[in-house]
């Protein structure tokens, strides 16, 4: 699973993390299945690994790619194919994770990888809503999918 969830900005003091995160991370290896992120960010990566490691983070993720690093923001595709270069997967094998429509939807699917959008308040998203991926609410809809799709 490739996702860009975690942590979340905090609407005024920095960085907060999305609730059930911790959670769905610990399920997703408890079901031996690897974990990614991939971010964009204007900020270098030993920022976010600070913040990754505060919350406790950092062993759930298997791989972390900053677009701030990479050269490269969502949608480029090349981010998405460094992405399942360093996961190890091939795109059918994933699913894609986030809370943007063309960054962490559109972008992932021209990749061939599945796609979750991650509803949140206030963003732009397209109405209606196009078909073809799964929208959840509350993260912990993510493990009821995985758990209903093994």
């Amino acid at each position: 699973m490739l996702a860009d969830l975690l942590p979340c900005a905090g609407e005024c003091e920095g960085i907060v993390m999305c609730k059930g995160v911790p959670a769905a991370l610990k399920e997703v290896k408890r079901q031996k299945m690897k974990t990614g992120l991939i971010s964009n960010t204007i900020f270098p990566s030993r920022a976010h690994e600070v913040d990754l490691d505060n919350f406790g983070l950092t062993p759930y993720i298997d791989f972390r790619l900053y677009s701030s690093d990479f050269g490269y923001r969502k949608p480029y595709p090349g981010i998405y194919e460094e992405g399942l270069r360093l996961i190890g997967l091939a795109p059918d094998e994933t699913l894609f994770v986030g809370d943007r429509y063309i960054e962490d939807v559109e972008g992932p699917m021209g990749a061939g990888m599945p796609a979750i959008l991650k509803y949140h308040e206030g963003r732009e998203y397209p109405d209606p809503m196009p078909e073809g991926f799964a929208v959840i609410h509350e993260i912990s809809e993510l493990v009821e999918i995985l758990n209903n799709n093994k």
